[in-house]
């Protein structure tokens, strides 16, 4: 049931996936206990749902949740629920309460090895972080290692990839640095037009960017 709430969020038929989602947190409840890691991993799920429904708050309340269960019963998977914490709490803007969380996902996806695949992610969660709070050499720090460790994980053309250099282009161009950011953008592009079709959103927005970072160095030429 849960699997099938799932499938019908991918095709945002939200309303269907919401009433089977909980049918599913509800059985899992009578069956198992509030607090089993089938629970736990039944409302994560659902706070995604939450969130690309833009209902922020709701999904933090049961996010929290979900991270007490994991650090009751799943502890293996706790990083994973911190994580998703951050992003929810990154969305919502309240960069500083995120950052110690990424800090601590960071620190338990370590353990499985310093260039495990989650390591990737919990580096770019906490590099977002760091941008956002202008601390901008630990955050190219994060980031070239994320990188590294997406391809030597993954190769030079996953998705993956594509997104760490599209935050380090970011951080690029708050740093002035728009010729090397350009770079990347265009590196980025490439793996996203191997790796979707041609209407996916990442793909329109990686090329969405592309084209404002080329605009922005027209227009420094401009004003030279």
């Amino acid at each position: 049931m849960a699997d099938l709430g799932s499938f019908l969020q991918a095709r945002a038929l939200y309303s269907e996936a919401e009433l089977l989602m909980k049918r599913a947190i509800a059985l899992s409840d009578r069956a198992s206990g509030d607090k089993s890691k089938e629970m736990g991993s039944f409302l994560n799920n659902f706070v995604t749902l939450l969130r690309e429904t833009g209902r922020r708050s709701e999904a933090e309340a049961i996010m929290r949740r979900s991270l007490e269960i994991a650090e009751l019963v799943d502890r293996p998977n706790i990083s994973v629920r911190l994580s998703n914490l951050v992003v929810l709490l990154f969305e919502m803007g309240r960069v500083p309460e995120a950052e110690p969380f990424a800090r601590r996902a960071l620190e338990l996806a370590e353990q499985q090895g310093t260039n495990h695949p989650d390591v990737a992610i919990r580096l770019h969660n906490l590099a977002r972080i760091l941008i956002a709070r202008s601390e901008m050499v630990e955050a190219e720090e994060m980031i070239i290692r994320a990188i590294r460790i997406e391809k030597e994980n993954h190769g030079p053309d996953d998705y993956r990839l594509g997104q760490r250099l599209g935050l380090y282009a970011d951080l690029l161009e708050r740093e002035n640095r728009t010729e090397a950011a350009l770079a990347h953008r265009e590196e980025a592009l490439r793996i996203f037009r191997k790796s979707f079709p041609s209407m996916h959103p990442w793909l329109l927005e990686a090329e969405e960017e592309l084209r404002s970072t080329k605009a922005r160095i027209g227009h420094a030429v401009e004003q030279a």
